[in-house]
């Protein structure tokens, strides 16, 4: 399964990421944060439909001098799913801020985001499935219908669905 992600480009790997942290965001609807959260997401997939937004301004959602980023306040979840869920969440959307960073040709990235790599795939999906046990198959048939209809000579940007 990560060989076929690491093989998607980088639009694709970030449409993956949010297309399964939609599918487990609903359990924070009670949590502090979700709000954000959510906003958050959105703003990934702006960004990977339009290459409008900047890595700071998605990494504002992660990280602020407020201390009302999302890294603070997963850290006040109690549940272990609903952590697990927040792992997905944060994963999702620092994946998506690298790859917005590396699209401007920033040098210099937040320290958070400086360790984000393909690696996270293993840990995204750790949690995923530990919260949607038995999805294994329709994760392949997600990446086969990224990699089919949106591959680089069919369309050039991936649409929110």
């Amino acid at each position: 399964m990560i060989e076929k992600i690491n093989e998607m480009n980088a639009d694709l790997q970030v449409a993956f990421l949010l297309t399964l942290s939609e599918k487990v965001i609903g359990m924070l609807s009670n949590s502090s944060g979700y709000k954000d959260a959510v906003e958050a997401i959105d703003l990934c997939w702006s960004w990977v439909e339009n290459k409008n937004i900047s890595g700071d301004t998605i990494y504002q959602f992660l990280d602020n001098a407020d201390e009302t980023g999302l890294f603070i306040l997963m850290q006040f979840e109690e549940n272990e799913l609903k952590m697990k869920a927040w792992n997905c969440i944060i994963d999702a959307i620092a994946f998506a801020d690298w790859k917005a960073y590396i699209e401007q040709g920033e040098k210099y990235l937040p320290a958070p985001i400086e360790s984000v790599d393909e690696d996270l795939f293993h840990h995204f999906l750790n949690n995923f499935l530990e919260i949607n046990q038995g999805t294994d198959e329709m994760i392949y048939r997600l990446i086969d219908s990224l990699q089919d209809n949106y591959s680089n000579n069919k369309i050039d940007a991936i649409i929110r669905k």
